[in-house]
């Protein structure tokens, strides 16, 4: 059973963000797996910079940085859904009624 698209993705449990992935949908994709890839990433920069206290120069700051990272990548996950889901959006509007409006539609 796959979770609902509208729980955001952070909130989303670690094999229910998995399930999600694996779906039959266009999105989470790519770009939302990047995303989260990347905090995880920063995420293990903090812990490092935690556990160097003795060896790394301000490492307090180093772990803060990569929390404020580790925040802000997290987000864009959720960003790229709905950017893609806008994109997917407007091709699926019909070409006959406004060819240019929706020409406009898919550019923005």
């Amino acid at each position: 059973m796959s979770p609902a698209r509208s729980v955001p993705l952070l909130d989303c449990s670690v094999n229910d963000l998995l399930v999600r992935f694996a779906a039959k949908q266009p999105a989470p994709g790519g770009g939302a797996a990047a995303a989260f890839t990347a905090a995880m990433a920063a995420g293990l920069l903090g812990m490092a910079a935690r556990f160097s206290t003795k060896q790394l120069i301000d490492s307090a700051g180093r772990a803060a940085q990569a929390d404020r990272l580790r925040n802000q990548v997290a987000a864009l996950a959720e960003q790229d859904v709905e950017a893609y889901q806008a994109v997917l959006d407007a091709f699926a509007l019909p070409r006959e009624l406004d060819p240019e409006g929706r020409r406009k539609q898919i550019r923005r």
